[in-house]
């Protein structure tokens, strides 16, 4: 699963939906249990199934697959502690948790019985940035012209300019539109056929290409680095860490923001090979697999050892591997530099200096030429949709290998980001629907308007969900 952290801000942001609740409770017994959930989360796997006996509704207790998302949950969040408590109506009640990658907001949906029937965990606290709320019409009809205006509401206040879709995962689009300036210059409009900087969401890429070239007997994940890359510089990272590790952002390698990235112009990282003269010496920060620290740089090692096995550049084998088989004809890697038609200029209020600035700049220094492993693809939103649906479908990867955990589609939440200067994106996937934003303004807004879209169309069409996907 994916987590904060991008080029300079957070990036990809993740929640579990694990069902939805209803009707009335207490409030003493909703506390009770949701502090019992806390104290059995830190405790584990035999702890968590005597909560889930004494405190779940009986649907959701009888759920398999539990146990391995929790652990995979404990090794991102563990230890996580209970901050505050706010009982948010007669069936919520929405805690404010302290954990290993940093504040947490877990929302608690009860039964009639006092029971949990659902929870949500959302990296990050709410409130300083969250955008104005918005309630959709009962009126089917009048569904798009309120997000419509919405929407448009936001780019007059400058908080938004992109693209947003809104569809069930099987394929059916329930709304789509474009919003703002590609080009405040020349005043060129967003368009759905925008491409825009996508951000960590590339690392979907180079994870989904790893697994191909493992299933393909390639590359062994649970490889060292040196295994693939025998003249790595570092050898500790070359002899100790292993691919797996990379992945999960568990290899204790560093992130680029040092004084290196700093003093690094721009122009010169447009090739994976371009990074490691400049960051590949960097000593660990932490045992390999013993804690997580996100890193962009971590995946840029994987992207070298994708070029060392397959004997392509990078950009090339995403085209060919995984653009081409999910249908993302208009998705590539373009240089901020280069003329490129149809591409989003990316408008940032962080200076060149990287302070924070009253005015608009254009982020062409402040992120490398080209992208890379770690991020910076650019896609309009119309592919992003075709590549998470035949994810979601299998078709990209075999059934038995799993992405986004144990259970049907309309009952996973899921959310998948990127961020930085002048890019924000988001795929949120929760209760059969599936939300995608692309701004090229500053993160978090595509995270904050996915997440307001994804609340108005549970509460107004819980109809319309889905059939499983096959």
């Amino acid at each position: 699963m994916k987590r904060f952290g991008s080029l300079l801000y957070s990036g990809c942001t993740i929640a579990f939906l694990l069902l939805a609740g209803s009707a009335g409770a207490d409030e003493g017994r909703r506390v009770s249990a949701v502090e019992a959930w806390f104290e059995a989360f830190n405790r584990g796997v035999e702890a968590m199934a005597a909560v889930r006996a004494e405190h779940y509704s009986e649907a959701v207790a009888q759920r398999s697959g539990w146990e391995e998302q929790l652990e995979s949950m404990r090794q991102d969040l563990a230890p996580l502690s209970l901050e505050g408590l706010k009982i948010t109506d007669e069936t919520s009640v929405e805690a404010i948790g302290d954990s290993n990658d940093g504040p947490v907001t877990l929302t608690f949906e009860f039964d009639s019985q006092d029971r949990i029937a659902g929870l949500r965990i959302e990296m990050g606290s709410r409130g300083a940035s969250a955008l104005p709320p918005f309630d959709l019409p009962a009126d089917t009809a009048r569904h798009a012209p309120a997000l419509d205006r919405y929407i448009e509401g936001l780019v007059e206040q400058d908080l938004f300019s992109g693209t947003v879709l809104i569809a069930r995962p099987s394929g059916e689009v329930f709304y789509q539109g474009a919003f703002g300036l590609a080009s405040r210059e020349y005043e060129v409009p967003n368009r759905l056929s925008t491409r825009f900087d996508v951000g960590s969401i590339n690392k979907d890429y180079t994870h989904l290409g790893l697994l191909l070239l493992a299933r393909e007997g390639t590359i062994d994940l649970e490889a060292t680095v040196g295994t693939y890359l025998p003249d790595y510089p570092q050898v500790r990272v070359r002899d100790e860490v292993t691919l797996r590790q990379l992945i999960d952002h568990r290899g204790g390698v560093a992130d680029y923001f040092d004084d290196h990235w700093g003093e690094t112009p721009m122009r010169i990282l447009r090739k994976v090979e371009d990074y490691l003269p400049i960051w590949a010496d960097r000593p660990l920060i932490a045992e390999p697999g013993t804690s997580r620290h996100y890193s962009n740089y971590g995946y840029t090692i994987l992207g070298a050892v994708i070029e060392a096995v397959s004997g392509m550049e990078y950009p090339d084998f995403v085209q060919q591997r995984i653009f081409g088989p999910a249908g993302m004809t208009d998705s590539g890697f373009f240089a901020v530099d280069s003329v490129t038609p149809n591409v989003a200029t990316g408008y940032t209020r962080m200076g060149p200096d990287y302070g924070e600035s009253d005015q608009l700049w254009k982020n062409i220094y402040l992120e490398p030429a080209v992208g890379g492993p770690w991020g910076k693809s650019y896609s309009p939103i119309e592919d992003l949709f075709a590549f998470y649906q035949k994810l979601f479908r299998h078709q990209l990867i075999p059934p038995g290998e799993a992405w986004f955990g144990a259970g049907p589609i309309d009952e996973l939440g899921i959310a998948l980001g990127g961020g930085g200067p002048g890019l924000s994106s988001m795929m949120a996937l929760e209760n059969g629907w599936m939300v995608i934003v692309l701004a090229n303004l500053d993160t978090p807004v595509a995270d904050d308007l996915a997440q307001v879209l994804i609340r108005a169309v549970e509460e107004v069409a819980p109809d319309r969900l889905p059939e499983e996907v096959p």
